[in-house]
């Protein structure tokens, strides 16, 4: 069976205006919530089986925006949330990892996604954990830092952007299908 993944960044929140690292209390700006209702309409002709955000609320609003289309009802999961270290040594909000469980957070994310049983799937997060995501699929047998901080560096993942991957069960290999669309916006 293939299973389809999409991963959205969240809509535009306040502190995306600012090049600080956001808390888990920032809500969506009135541009986040409008990019948030426009990424929903992208679902409304899709057979979404299941969807999960990260819990802070920029994901879980911009997540909420969707299920008002979808009738799914997302859920939250902690290996979704934006944490620092690998990528910047704020501790502000105490979101801190190194390398090791960044990568350890990957594979459980990874093989949550490959066992689950829906055909089509929403993860609502946040960029720089679903571009270390998608490098780790790519490169999880070699992956370091130097690739993680090159996926940061190389991939642009902005707000409600949506990237669509395809998990092939029988062969168990991933491929990106396409990154960052914002087709949504443009309507």
């Amino acid at each position: 069976m293939r299973k389809y993944i999409y991963l959205i960044r969240h809509g535009e929140c306040l502190s995306n205006l600012d090049p600080h690292f956001s808390g888990p209390e920032d809500v969506l700006s009135d541009d986040g919530l409008k990019q948030a209702i426009s990424v929903a309409r992208r679902f409304k002709h899709i057979s979404v089986d299941a969807m999960y955000h990260s819990g802070i609320l920029r994901a879980q609003k911009t997540a909420e925006e969707i299920e008002k289309v979808t009738g799914i009802k997302p859920e939250s999961k902690e290996f979704l949330k934006e944490r620092r270290g690998v990528f910047s040594p704020d501790d502000v909000y105490g979101y801190v990892e190194d390398f090791e469980q960044l990568k350890a957070r990957l594979a459980e994310t990874k093989n949550f996604l490959e066992d689950l049983t829906s055909k089509h799937t929403i993860i609502v997060s946040h960029a720089i954990f679903l571009k270390a995501l998608a490098a780790y699929f790519i490169h999880d047998d070699v992956l370091d830092e130097g690739l993680i901080r090159n996926f940061d560096n190389v991939l642009i993942m902005d707000n409600t952007g949506v990237s669509k991957l395809m998990f092939n069960d029988e062969k168990k290999k991933w491929r990106i299908m396409s990154w960052n669309d914002l087709t949504h916006l443009a309507e």
